[in-house]
């Protein structure tokens, strides 16, 4: 007994192999950049935040700059609300990172830019 498959994007009866889920190519390619459009906006956004953060911070070290204040980094349109993670060091204190490079709290309003290296891993056994 032969089970009749249609496709997921125009209804039309698939032919060919048992696995095969789309009547074309065409068909198929139309399915898969519908679905990649449906949630892509958001990650474009975010994305986009977060390598403008990163730009920023790595235009302060390359200006050979150890710390630099919040409201330098937010003048330059830095949103601390986007990050790619956060790790801490052995003492407890906590980097945030856009990708690979970072800052740490300093001082009130100052942060100390750092890039991610052996010093920021935390590990639970130590």
């Amino acid at each position: 007994m032969e089970f009749i498959k249609s496709c997921p994007e125009c209804g039309k009866q698939v032919r060919g192999r048992s696995d095969k889920k789309y009547c074309s190519d065409l068909c198929r390619n139309s399915f898969h950049n519908k679905e990649r459009l449906s949630g892509g906006r958001t990650v474009r956004e975010v994305n986009r935040i977060l390598s403008r953060n990163r730009s920023i911070l790595i235009s302060c070290t390359l200006r050979n700059r150890d710390s630099i204040s919040e409201n330098y980094l937010k003048a330059r349109g830095f949103n601390f609300n986007f990050f790619t993670h956060q790790i801490e060091d052995s003492s407890g204190n906590a980097a945030i990172f856009c990708y690979e490079v970072g800052y740490t709290k300093k001082r009130k309003n100052e942060l100390f830019l750092v890039k991610e290296d052996a010093e920021y891993v935390y590990r639970k056994d130590v």
